[in-house]
């Protein structure tokens, strides 16, 4: 199989102004996305304690902002860093999601299953 390139058809996958791919990042645009009815709408919000792109401060005033919200949660990761998710603790932010998603809000029930092993 031979495959063919076409230079006038070719685009690039990353933009060639890295401030552009970063003002659409979704942790640095200071835009809010809420859906239509923010009266059943769930928030979990995850946090580690190493993060400088994202500081303490922040988070807080995101979280206040939140109010309008019937369910939320904060949860803080300890020694992380915003690339939590990669790290060594990245369980713990992975429980804390599947818990968060796992809850019935109007119940207060979860259906959370923890792995076998774990306390």
């Amino acid at each position: 199989m031979l495959l063919e390139h076409d230079p006038e058809k070719w685009k690039p996958v990353f933009p060639r102004d890295k401030r552009e791919a970063f003002a659409r990042r979704s942790c640095s645009n200071k835009e809010l996305e809420r859906d239509d009815d923010p009266k059943k709408s769930r928030h979990a919000l995850v946090h580690a304690e190493w993060d400088r792109d994202v500081p303490i401060a922040s988070t807080q005033e995101f979280f206040r902002s939140l109010k309008w919200a019937p369910y939320r949660r904060w949860v803080e990761i300890g020694e992380g860093t915003h690339m939590e998710l990669l790290e060594k603790n990245r369980l713990h932010a992975f429980d804390a999601i599947s818990q968060f998603v796992a809850e019935d809000p109007a119940r207060g029930v979860s259906t959370h299953k923890k792995p076998a092993g774990s306390a």
